[in-house]
């Protein structure tokens, strides 16, 4: 249940407006304004809402209505394997490097 780490720069404005990327699962209690993982208006923030600030306090939620986070596929772990159909571009090649169609020349057509 393990998310990838965030790859962005501390201190950087994705880093502060991701915060709720830090971790795959954050508990905290109910409150009617916290309704999104990153706060209100994420594009518009420096990253004062969210999850990351929500749970500095350390409330308790024993006995509490809670809400669960989970956080998941935000970042795209590079995978090196074997590819049969490029085995001349190099051995082992990184998943986003596929070859596609677009790729190879088109000839022109006669």
């Amino acid at each position: 249940m393990n998310t990838p780490p965030l790859m962005a720069k501390p201190g950087s404005i994705i880093h502060w407006r991701a915060g709720f990327a830090k971790r795959s699962l954050w508990v905290t209690p109910y409150h009617d304004e916290q309704m999104f993982a990153a706060g209100f208006y994420v594009k518009q923030s420096y990253g004062a809402a969210g999850l990351d600030e929500w749970t500095k306090e350390k409330k308790n939620v024993e006995d509490e209505d809670v809400v669960i986070w989970h956080t998941f596929g935000v970042t795209q772990s590079i995978v090196l394997f074997r590819c049969s159909l490029c085995h001349y571009f190099c051995p082992f090649i990184l998943v986003q490097c596929i070859p596609r169609v677009e790729d190879f020349p088109v000839m022109p057509p006669e």
